[in-house]
């Protein structure tokens, strides 16, 4: 009856946060402890698998939204057209995450570590899809009006960083059958490029015309936050206009803490494994000589033969945000509200990790992983993450895993995938399986390689 109350207690602790980590898709409880681990959840340096542990790299590629499916892509249907129908609003989000170089030491009831890690994130969040298709499409031309309204704080944006860590824990509790472990890492950021247009409550009228043809957006009041860097003021129209830059100076720390968890039997088996952490408590800050962050007041009235609105298809030639700027000023129809002139702080996306192993049979193991961003998103000088809860079978012995994570993804619904590890060798998707299927909406890899002595 105690196992029994132990398990339960922590499957629904691990529930808690309502919505898996989406990066490495259930590799967190993977038996073989190493430094991805430890990259999570800094107490998992005490429970690392060998004294001293290596990470050679480890990569992860994630694309999810809610509109654009894998039978679009299939059969040919334009990404325009796909993530721009109609309906709800557009939801995307694009993440690229790199474990670079990193060692970590066990030594009694203490673990050390130092790791490097680098981030590459764009996402579009509550976009007006009717009002994208008034800028890229002339189909819609029609001789009458169309109204629009946003509530919320429609956003585009982009960042990328990297970052060293340096963390410690140690085993709080050390009894025959309960361990418990507290860990703690400070980083160092290093915030390379970051850009955001942002929209809020943002409410209008399109009224088209055909003769010459022409989306003149009328009647109209937002705000307008437009924040970018160097790099994005050239272009932003190309791939590697978000590449370019990954690492750059330093300006920011970060707090990642964490606690772990095991149940043993009699035998020293854990029975159960569960850790919990908050990380990326912070904020990246950019320099003011590098990066132009502008808040505006829009106000369109009503049209005139002088100032019939402004025509959304100018938009559609744009290729870089001082262009972008530029047509809106000499518009006409906005006004400065507010411009920083001194570093700009960009708050980082603080999460809460959560996770739980069970073992069910002697190689079998059940996990839930789950993931909660604190933020939302919301705000125009912030990154956010997707919410998420998984649950994964598992077949482990000591030098391989097989394993099957079962995701509720915040923004793509339900995906499914499948992993392996070979020793300190990982390869895995969290959506491989359900991708066979016409209506899924997420598309992610990863892989990586560790070795310990």
């Amino acid at each position: 009856m105690k196992k029994i109350t132990v398990y339960l207690f922590l499957l629904v602790l691990s529930c808690q946060a309502l919505v898996a980590q989406v990066h490495f898709a259930g590799m967190m409880s993977t038996k073989r402890v190493g430094m991805f681990n430890a990259a999570y959840n800094p107490a998992e340096l005490t429970n690392l698998t060998n004294k001293v542990e290596f990470n050679l790299i480890g990569t992860s590629f994630s694309f999810g939204n809610n509109k654009m499916s894998i039978s679009d892509i299939r059969s040919g249907k334009s990404a325009q057209s796909a993530l721009f129908s109609s309906g709800t609003p557009l939801a995307l989000d694009v993440n690229v995450e790199f474990l670079g170089p990193s060692v970590g030491y066990r030594y009694k009831k203490w673990g050390f570590g130092i790791l490097t890690k680098a981030f590459l994130k764009a996402n579009i969040v509550d976009l007006d899809v009717d009002l994208m298709n008034s800028i890229y499409s002339n189909a819609l031309l029609t001789l009458g009006t169309f109204p629009l309204s946003n509530r919320y704080n429609q956003r585009i944006n982009s960042s990328s960083w990297g970052q060293v860590s340096f963390a410690a824990s140690r085993k709080i509790i050390d009894k025959a059958n309960h361990q418990l472990s507290a860990g703690l890492a400070l980083s160092l950021l290093f915030p390379a490029s970051y850009a955001n247009i942002g929209l809020t409550k943002f409410s209008g009228t399109i009224k088209y015309n055909l003769f010459p043809p022409q989306a003149n957006l009328i009647n109209t009041t937002t705000k307008l936050n437009l924040g970018y860097t160097s790099n994005f003021a050239k272009s932003f129209a190309n791939p590697s206009d978000f590449t370019s830059a990954i690492w750059g100076e330093f300006g920011g720390v970060a707090v990642d803490f964490g606690l772990t968890y095991h149940y043993l039997n009699d035998k020293k088996i854990p029975l159960v494994q569960a850790g919990m952490s908050v990380k990326n408590v912070g904020s990246l800050t950019y320099q003011a000589k590098k990066i132009n962050v502008v808040d505006y007041d829009v106000n369109i009235p009503a049209p005139t033969a002088a100032k019939p609105g402004f025509n959304l298809f100018s938009l559609a030639t744009i290729s870089s945000l001082t262009q972008l700027e530029g047509l809106l000023i000499s518009s006409g129809y906005m006004t400065k509200d507010d411009q920083s002139n001194s570093d700009v702080q960009i708050k980082l996306p603080t999460t809460v990790q959560a996770y739980v192993s069970i073992r069910a049979l002697n190689r079998l193991n059940l996990d839930v992983n789950a993931q909660y961003n604190i933020r939302q998103g919301e705000g125009n000088k912030e990154i956010t993450s997707p919410n998420t809860i998984s649950v994964i079978p598992r077949f482990q012995t000591k030098y391989f895993e097989i394993y099957s994570p079962w995701t509720n993804h915040e923004v793509t619904g339900i995906n499914g995938g499948l992993g392996i590890r070979v020793a300190g060798f990982y390869l895995g998707s969290g959506s491989i399986i359900t991708a066979l299927q016409s209506n899924s909406k997420q598309l992610d890899v990863f892989t990586g390689y560790q070795i310990g002595f």
